[in-house]
């Protein structure tokens, strides 16, 4: 996947979801998809579209790990279901500041 720098400076940021990884079978998608603006003090503004039916919104973070545990906690949603957990891609690297979800309990790949 190739992202390019939009006009205002943004970053592409997204949560990728797979199942089971296995041999036989797995599965990646995109599960949530955002742009990344940096305002001039350092603030990251993360504008995104939750739902069809919903407007789009502007989120304020402090840094990357903010962003990161805002996002596993709204995408890191197995429910005991034995599934890898998400990682987040900021254009085509992980972004930096990704953390698994401190409050998920087990992972199938740890």
């Amino acid at each position: 996947m190739r992202s390019k720098k939009s006009r205002a400076e943004g970053w592409r940021s997204d949560p990728f979801f797979h199942d089971k990884p296995t041999e036989e079978e797995s599965l990646l998608f995109v599960g949530h998809v955002g742009v990344l603006l940096t305002a001039e003090d350092g603030t990251l503004h993360f504008v995104e579209k939750v739902a069809f039916q919903e407007p789009y919104r502007m989120l304020r973070f402090a840094d990357r790990t903010a962003l990161s545990d805002y996002l596993m906690g709204k995408c890191d949603t197995s429910w005991g279901q034995d599934m890898a957990s998400p990682f987040i891609m900021e254009n085509d690297e992980f972004m930096d500041g990704w953390r698994p979800n401190p409050d998920r309990k087990s992972s199938a790949i740890g």
